[in-house]
């Protein structure tokens, strides 16, 4: 049985944040809105007046730092607390996966508003809640895609260059990951078979990323708008997002979360681990040389990471590499999505080769 699923909207734009009111406004009467300090001084009056203006309610609930069971159990209080009936997460993707948490507890439906193009996160059906030493815990699968994600292309501009980037690394490697799942016959995030849709939209996402992504950049460090810079976010925003949430995940993303395991990399953004991980899914695949040397230039024309090194791991750091290989061969890992024989052996070798093509 195939399956699609998507969030029921999705809106991008420039300014489009002092309409926030109006586009939730069927979601619900009263808004929890999730988010950490510095985005509430940064965009906390132009919410409370969009609402207001809206006719609406909505009460703060301060983030403190991390997607975690104690975050999301201290949120639910004040949300119980607050008489809303809907939550609103604002900020980078921690933030949104704890108000995604909180609406998976609390049966809610929620609004994303993120303040870069970090990820496809947003648009999934999954929250990422992670453990007090911000090492993965689990997957935690929505009841529903969520009800909406507000794209403010003013606000992605301003974010940070290397947060942009991070989104395009983690856009990359969304075509390479489903057409593993789609070999592999591995299921998608839906728990169905990848439609051909799936594979429509991950083919554009990656024509849009290898193309424009380069102008894309240019845009971001000069400031100014451009159609590539507006097409790249929707691609790492959207259309990643639909791809992987319906056709699959595999080594990349294994790779991904693995990589949290190992304490010297935890400074790197998602999209950069990422970025090595599906060199490595790459190198498993045993790709021709011509299509290796094309990725790592793609990739570092970019400014993305294509070696342990620039993850911040070291030799220093090979025993938490073989740590993590057991790790993540574990059934039923992502990594187990892949076509090909794995074994640690084999996933610690891939991750050397692919080290030594990206030096």
């Amino acid at each position: 049985m195939i399956i699609f699923g998507a969030p029921f909207r999705y809106y991008q734009g420039r300014g489009i944040l002092k309409n926030t009111g109006e586009i939730l406004k069927p979601m619900g009467e009263k808004f929890f809105l999730i988010s950490d300090a510095m985005v509430f001084s940064l965009f906390g009056e132009t919410l409370d007046a969009a609402f207001a203006s809206a006719g609406l309610g909505s009460v703060r609930g301060e983030f403190n730092g991390e997607s975690s069971d104690a975050e999301i159990t201290r949120l639910h209080e004040l949300y119980k607390a607050s008489g809303c009936d809907a939550v609103v997460g604002m900020g980078g993707g921690k933030a949104l996966d704890t108000a995604k948490g909180l609406s998976i507890v609390t049966n809610a439906p929620v609004a994303l508003i993120p303040t870069t193009a970090a990820s496809d996160a947003p648009v999934s059906n999954i929250a990422m809640i992670y453990k007090a030493d911000h090492s993965k815990d689990r997957v935690a699968p929505m009841r529903y895609s969520p009800w909406c994600i507000i794209m403010d292309t003013d606000v992605i501009l301003k974010a940070p260059l290397r947060m942009f980037i991070s989104g395009i690394g983690d856009a990359a490697a969304t075509k390479f990951e489903a057409e593993a799942c789609l070999a592999s016959g591995a299921k998608n995030y839906l728990n169905g078979q990848p439609p051909k849709t799936a594979k429509a939209l991950c083919d554009l996402c990656w024509d849009i990323i290898y193309n424009q992504s380069l102008e894309a950049v240019a845009s971001v460090k000069s400031g100014t708008f451009s159609d590539a810079f507006d097409a790249v976010v929707e691609a790492s925003a959207l259309l990643s997002g639909l791809g992987f949430v319906n056709g699959g995940l595999a080594a990349g993303h294994a790779m991904s979360s693995g990589l949290t395991y190992v304490p010297a990399a935890l400074k790197s953004t998602h999209g950069e681990l990422v970025s090595f991980g599906i060199l490595v899914q790459f190198v498993l695949e045993k790709r021709p040389q011509a299509f290796m040397d094309d990725m790592l230039a793609f990739l570092k024309g970019v400014g993305l990471p294509t070696t342990l090194a620039q993850l911040g791991v070291t030799e220093a750091d090979r025993g938490d590499i073989t740590k993590m290989v057991h790790k993540i061969c574990t059934p039923p890992n992502l990594v187990y999505n892949m076509p090909c024989e794995i074994t640690p052996d084999i996933l610690k070798k891939a991750i050397y080769t692919a080290d030594a093509m990206g030096r």
